[in-house]
């Protein structure tokens, strides 16, 4: 969800990218990028469970603040 840590990484100039399971609520966070006018935003649809459809090195920090509680293995977010 598009939220003020999300704003604060767009401000200070970053590319954000969120990933969900969700479409519904990538959708709310497209909507939500627009009306705050957050150019940086990029939404991608993922399964935290499976490899995520980043090639190495994409990012240069990964912003997780909750979402890993909702999934019994976390390997694979750690890989």
């Amino acid at each position: 969800m598009v939220d003020s840590r999300d704003q604060f990484f767009c401000y200070k100039g970053y590319d954000v990218t969120i990933m969900d399971f969700s479409k519904s609520q990538l959708q709310r966070d497209d909507i939500a990028a627009k009306k705050r006018r957050l150019k940086k935003i990029n939404t991608v649809q993922g399964d935290m469970t499976k490899p995520f459809p980043f090639e190495n090195e994409t990012f240069d920090i990964i912003f997780n603040p909750v979402s890993n509680v909702y999934i019994e293995d976390l390997e694979n977010i750690y890989k």
